[in-house]
C-alpha cells in the first residue's frame, strides 16, 4: 500500500498535499498541515496554508539527525572533560569551584592548550590526556562551524573512541533512529509519486506557511511564478489522518507548562515510591 498518491491537477489543494519548492536548485519538500476546511472556507488569512517541511531521508540523516547527535556528544564529552580537569583542581584545592561546562568551552578556546596544562599543574600522563581530550573536542567544534555536508557526520566521528569510517558513522547513526521507533517529532513517507528519493522524514517542529496564490496543482500554471510550490501527491487518508492526528499529539505536549511537567513528575515519583514501601 502506497502512503502517497499522485492526485488529478483539477482537485484543489487540501491537507495531506505534498509541495515541492518550483524551479528551486536546493530540492524543498513540505506537506499541507492546514485543516480542509480552513483550506475550503479561505480561514487561513494573509498567513496563508500551515505546512511541515519534508526532507528526504539522506538530507535528513546527514542534517538534522546527525547535527542534534553530535551535539549532545560533544555535549557529553565536553561535561567529561570538565569533571576531569575539576577533579585535577580539587586535588592540590578542596575548596575550588567547579568550571562550568559554558566556562569551560569558553576557556579552552581563549587559551592554548599548553597554557591550560601549565595552569593546571598536571604531570605528563594527565597532560597527555587532557591535550587528546581537548583536541578532540576543539577539531569537532571546528567541523561543527563548517559548510561541509559531512560536518555533523565528521564531528561524530572525531568524538568516537575508536577510528570509523564515515559510511560506518551513517549507518550506525541511522541504526540507532530506527524505523521501527521513530521519535515523536518526525513522520515517516515512503515515497512520492515521481520523485527518486528513496524515503521523506516530515518533521514537526518547522512548521511554516505558504500564500496560497503560490500553491499550484499545475507544472503549467506554476512554471511562470518566480517562487512557486507545486503539488506532486497527498497522502492517502490513513497516513494523512495519522499526520495531523501526531502532530496534534506532539504540539499539546511541547506546548504544556513547565509547572504542570514538574508536578507530574514529582507525583509520579511519589507514587512508586510508595508502591516500593508497600511492596516491602
Amino acid at each position: 500500500m502506497r502512503d502517497c498518491e499522485e492526485i488529478d491537477k483539477d482537485l484543489p489543494v487540501r491537507q495531506g498535499d505534498v509541495l515541492r519548492r518550483h524551479g528551486h536548485s536546493n530540492t524543498e519538500f513540505y506537506v499541507v498541515i492546514s485543516a480542509d476546511c480552513d483550506i475550503a472556507q479561505n480561514k487561513l488569512g494573509e498567513a496563508g496554508v500551515g505546512c511541515l517541511r519534508m526532507l528526504p531521508l539522506r538530507d535528513y540523516v546527514l542534517s538534522d539527525l546527525a547535527l542534534r547527535s553530535a551535539k549532545r556528544a560533544l555535549a557529553r564529552k565536553t561535561k567529561q572533560l570538565s569533571d576531569r580537569i575539576h577533579k585535577i583542581r580539587t586535588a592540590s584545592d578542596e575548596d575550588c569551584l567547579p568550571i562550568g561546562v559554558e566556562r569551560l568551552s569558553a576557556w579552552i578556546s581563549e587559551r592554548t592548550i599548553g597554557d591550560v596544562c601549565v595552569s593546571l599543574k598536571v604531570n605528563m600522563d594527565e597532560e597527555k590526556v587532557l591535550v587528546r581530550e581537548i583536541e578532540t573536542i576543539q577539531q569537532s567544534r571546528r567541523l561543527l562551524s563548517t559548510q561541509s555536508e559531512f560536518r555533523a557526520i565528521d564531528a561524530l566521528r572525531t568524538l568516537q573512541p575508536q577510528p570509523i569510517s564515515r559510511s560506518a558513522q551513517a549507518k550506525k547513526l541511522v541504526a540507532e533512529f530506527g524505523p521501527k521507533d521513530l521519535p515523536l517529532d518526525v513522520f515517516f513517507v515512503c515515497g512520492v509519486p515521481g520523485e527518486n528519493h528513496l524515503g521523506f522524514v516530515v518533521d514537526f517542529r518547522s512548521l511554516t506557511f505558504i500564500a496560497s496564490d503560490r500553491l499550484f496543482t499545475s507544472a503549467t500554471t506554476a512554471r511562470g511564478e518566480e517562487f512557486s510550490f507545486l503539488r506532486v501527491g497527498r497522502l492517502v487518508a490513513t497516513f494523512r489522518h495519522a499526520l495531523a492526528q501526531q502532530f496534534g499529539f506532539m504540539f499539546s505536549r511541547i506546548g504544556l507548562p513547565a509547572e504542570y511537567e514538574r508536578e507530574r513528575e514529582a507525583t509520579f515519583s511519589l507514587t512508586l515510591d510508595d508502591l516500593a514501601v508497600e511492596e516491602s
